[in-house]
């Protein structure tokens, strides 16, 4: 039982990073990304993860995790002094231990976080300091973004092809034409056609990815000439511009 609440803690703290950076970059959850890298070096932790990776990657609506021993790929670490923790400890010493700080390397910081105490020459005085004397400032590697919770750090790679943009608007669409299902009152098992007239990134994506559309939203076509009298309505998928419409199929 111990266990299995590890791994669903884990699971909770990587999916709750990952959604709060989504939400600082302005990407929707249902906008696909490419990866996310988790630093773990407990061959544990990194088990217990993995165990629950597929629930993971279909909850952030992320297609890959990748698993390094250290996060010194994916983040510059600087320390920077906590002087009212210092100051309370240390004194009138606190400025020599302070310097010594902001000289920490990222190794150093690991360190620290990983330990949660260590000792530090100052002065030619040793020093023990936690996790607490010292704020960590982040700075992340272009096209990613990194979180942290406690010990768990999680980057998530932002950059989009062409591809994951493709998919992203696809998605967008299947999530429209479901609140139009609903909308117009028809039952759960209803066979439909699309029709769509849109600017031609949208167009060239649900070409490429008609199968999928079909699939989820429970169409035998989908196709960009509309029949005469037909009434689309307008709609905004992920800045591309377009019109919607569909009907029940009388072959369902």
């Amino acid at each position: 039982m111990a266990e299995l609440e590890q791994r669903m803690e884990h699971a909770i703290k990587i999916t709750g990073l990952v959604r709060a950076m989504r939400m600082k970059s302005n990407l929707k959850v249902r906008q696909p990304l490419k990866k996310i890298i988790l630093p773990i070096s407990n061959d544990h932790d990194r088990a217990s993860i993995q165990q629950m990776e597929d629930v993971i990657l279909e909850e952030i609506n992320v297609k890959q995790i990748e698993y390094v021993s250290d996060d010194s790929a994916i983040v510059r670490k600087k320390a920077k002094p906590n002087f009212r923790s210092l100051g309370q400890k240390f004194g009138k010493s606190v400025q020599p231990v302070a310097a010594r700080i902001k000289e920490f390397t990222s190794q150093e910081v690991n360190q620290l976080e990983r330990q949660g105490s260590m000792t530090l020459t100052a002065n030619g005085v040793e020093y023990t300091i936690a996790r607490e004397d010292v704020e960590v400032l982040h700075e992340d590697i272009e096209g990613w973004m990194v979180e942290t919770d406690g010990a768990l750090t999680v980057a998530l790679d932002t950059e989009l092809d062409e591809e994951l943009v493709s998919e992203g608007l696809a998605r967008e669409f299947v999530n429209r034409i479901q609140n139009m299902r609903k909308e117009t009152g028809l039952e759960v098992t209803d066979r439909i056609k699309i029709y769509y007239k849109s600017q031609e990134r949208l167009a060239k994506a649900l070409v490429q990815l008609a199968k999928y559309v079909m699939q989820e939203t429970l169409a035998i076509d989908i196709s960009s000439n509309p029949p005469q009298g037909l009434v689309l309505a307008d709609a905004d998928i992920n800045g591309e511009q377009a019109s919607i419409g569909i009907e029940k199929s009388i072959d369902s």
